[in-house]
């Protein structure tokens, strides 16, 4: 992925990286409407379930990510959920709280913060992050993603 570094790089900051609309519209307009529907979502552990929704409050571009786990056929324990703003040519979720998402060596198990950046065109992304130093030293990382649609929006 060849912005992946660039990207990964912005969000880490969590600097410099606006996220507004542009003119005022509805939930209707074609870059949101062109992003809902289910995706399967490539990590390189896991390739679990996106279903992406329209925002709750009809925001110009602006989608409602919730993520299922691979084994949560029925989509009825999401792992998390949070809102996608476009910002040329691609999605931006800030500061999404994953629960669990890291283990120490002592076993104690800590949330971070994600965030995740795609390319609305391609479905390359990258979901970046850092850790404080809750297991000893602080350090980030990024891990590459692949989105790809495999069906409209189901119900959730």
């Amino acid at each position: 992925m060849k912005y992946s570094a660039l990207i990964a790089a912005a969000l880490l900051t969590g600097g410099g990286l606006a996220v507004g609309t542009a003119s005022p519209a509805s939930a209707t307009d074609p870059i949101t409407l062109n992003a809902v529907g289910t995706y399967s979502a490539e990590y390189p552990w896991a390739t679990n379930t996106w279903v992406v929704t329209p925002c709750a409050n009809n925001a110009n571009q602006c989608v409602h990510v919730v993520e299922y786990g691979p084994g949560d056929t029925e989509r009825k324990y999401p792992g998390w959920s949070a809102d996608a703003y476009w910002q040329v040519g691609w999605w931006i979720m800030l500061r999404v709280p994953i629960t669990d998402s890291i283990t120490c060596e002592d076993g104690s198990k800590h949330s971070l913060p994600m965030n995740y950046a795609w390319d609305a065109a391609t479905g390359e992304g990258v979901r970046s992050y850092y850790e404080p130093g809750l297991c000893g030293d602080a350090y980030s990382g990024a891990n590459e993603l692949q989105l790809t649609k495999i069906g409209p929006a189901a119900d959730t």
